[in-house]
């Protein structure tokens, strides 16, 4: 009951966070992380239900840059578009109510399979984030859909 609570709270949290697709352009590349990086990254002592994280810190990131970053407890946490960079860097801005509301960068390690947030280390648990994932962490269903990425 505790668990469902929570997951709860961050649902209502993150449906807060709007679309920025208005303000993407229209003929944006549907892919732009490559397949290596998206998926769902945690911390070390990450706690998830099914994927949905509970306590800790996760990145979910899909393909074409949609995501989120949560961390709690309780989990809390934003809408997120990622960018990748030849040079193993995920720029990423945070979105709340349409707007940005920050910015930032992950730092990729491909030999060590990890990405850096901060000063926390995250390791790949999921190589994708599903549809379901995306719409339980409050991202809207005109974003989920956006690039047809799959259930």
């Amino acid at each position: 009951m505790n668990t469902l609570r929570l997951l709860l709270i961050v649902a209502l949290l993150l449906e807060a966070c709007t679309s920025r697709s208005n303000r993407r352009s229209a003929d944006a590349a549907c892919d732009v992380i490559p397949e290596a990086v998206a998926g769902i990254w945690t911390s070390e002592n990450a706690v998830l239900n099914e994927r949905l994280l509970v306590e800790g810190v996760a990145v979910y990131l899909r393909s074409d840059g949609l995501g989120g970053i949560v961390g709690g407890p309780p989990p809390l946490g934003y809408q997120i578009y990622a960018s990748y960079s030849q040079g193993g860097v995920l720029d990423y801005e945070m979105v709340e109510y349409g707007e940005t509301v920050g910015t930032g960068q992950l730092q990729v390690n491909p030999t060590l399979e990890t990405l850096t947030l901060e000063d926390r280390t995250l390791r790949r648990r999921f190589s994708q984030v599903n549809d379901a994932t995306l719409l339980a962490l409050g991202v809207r269903q005109e974003d989920v859909a956006r690039c047809g990425q799959g259930s």
